[in-house]
């Protein structure tokens, strides 16, 4: 600090600290808090709070050699009540909720405990964190438990908290556990949101049961307050979906548009890969058209934004060509997105003597396998430029 022209002040040290939180340096604050204490000066309940909410951004948001997660938090917390000042419920908060975001559930569960133990009632957030975590886990009977202790302890559930339940209840597959829980959301007179609503459609999708959905799907149209989304409409789809009955998912998207919705990317997600990996070629490439007609999928970029390094390492334009970002699309998609562009360059012979770029993202996997298997039945040429970028030959002298 001395060479930086700082005094060891207490307003110079927090705000240095919190800068060292916020970029991720978690070590150079740790480190800071020692010569800090050297010369007598404590950090602030707020300076430990930045820093241990700083834990929860994970290995990408880290400089390289500071751990974060839950054992930094950890440590933070420990420090404080080894040496000040007192933590309070949002320093147990967070330090929880790192934890429970990294899956380090038994961490997680302690802080909990050990808050009850020094007096500091868990609120609702912090309830809610702990039940996530653990549902997401797949634990549905240990979340259940947990629920339980909470409504012991006089904490009443509110609709974020039970849609927690619902989601993870349906996602496992333990219908009459989510289908309890939904009776007691009417019993406590809880409102469902829109959320709620998805939740349980998707509970009976992953049941194998769409007449259910259809039900939960009226209930939601009769309320006063909540009308059905794009989000409540996809949840429905993915009902029929797992029947394998396309025809019905299908129709959902025109009752989608009656009702004055317009389907998403994940709806069309949905449905395109559902028709392809059934082998529905015709159905899926028909439903990737009108997703393309109407921008609900839109994978083409400006090919000036497609930059490679050359031999002394300065980025330079690829050429002349067209883009297409596929990530975040599903396997089904992208081959019917493929299949499109495809059927495009046939048809404009100048579009068709350019290189076609593919953005799959680095790691491949399933979708460079699905766009390259695709191109290769087409009998179209094509080699990774680099990690993550695919360029495939002109159409036109190849097909």
């Amino acid at each position: 600090m001395e060479r930086e022209g700082f005094t060891w002040t207490q307003r110079a040290c927090g705000t240095l600290l919190q800068a060292c939180g916020k970029a991720g340096r978690l070590n150079a604050a740790l480190q800071l808090i020692d010569e800090m204490q050297q010369r007598n000066i404590s950090p602030s309940g707020a300076d430990h709070l930045i820093l241990i909410v700083a834990c929860n951004c994970g290995k990408n948001g880290m400089r390289a050699g500071n751990r974060g997660g839950s054992e930094q938090a950890l440590e933070l917390l420990q420090r404080m009540q080894d040496k000040g000042p007192v933590p309070d419920i949002r320093h147990y908060g967070a330090a929880m909720t790192v934890c429970a975001t990294g899956g380090d559930l038994v961490n997680a569960a302690n802080i909990l405990q050990n808050m009850r133990n020094k007096g500091i009632k868990p609120n609702e957030q912090n309830w809610a964190a702990l039940l996530d975590a653990i549902g997401r886990a797949g634990q549905v009977t240990e979340m259940m438990a947990w629920y339980g202790e909470m409504c012991q302890t006089g904490e009443q559930p509110n609709v974020y908290t039970m849609t927690i339940l619902l989601n993870h209840a349906g996602a496992a597959g333990e219908l009459r556990i989510a289908e309890g829980i939904w009776r007691e959301m009417r019993d406590r007179q809880l409102e469902p949101n829109v959320y709620s609503y998805c939740a349980f459609i998707n509970c009976y999708a992953t049941a194998k049961q769409p007449d259910k959905a259809e039900e939960v799907l009226a209930e939601m149209v009769q309320s006063a307050t909540i009308k059905p989304e794009a989000i409540t409409f996809t949840s429905l789809m993915k009902a029929y979906i797992e029947m394998e009955r396309l025809d019905d998912a299908e129709r959902v998207i025109s009752r989608m548009r009656a009702a004055g919705v317009q389907p998403t990317i994940e709806t069309w997600k949905s449905i395109i890969h559902a028709a392809d990996t059934l082998g529905d070629i015709k159905r899926a490439d028909q439903l990737c058209s009108d997703a393309l007609l109407t921008d609900g999928i839109k994978p083409y970029r400006p090919w000036r934004s497609m930059k490679s390094k050359d031999a002394s390492g300065n980025k330079q334009p690829v050429g002349e060509g067209t883009v297409m970002d596929l990530r975040g699309l599903n396997s089904g998609t992208a081959r019917a997105v493929i299949r499109h562009e495809l059927r495009e360059r046939q048809e404009d012979a100048k579009r068709g003597k350019f290189p076609l770029h593919i953005m799959t993202g680095q790691g491949g996997g399933l979708l460079l396998t699905a766009v390259s298997g695709t191109l290769e039945s087409q009998g179209i040429q094509h080699f990774l430029l680099r990690p993550g970028l695919l360029v495939a030959s002109s159409a036109a002298s190849d097909t």
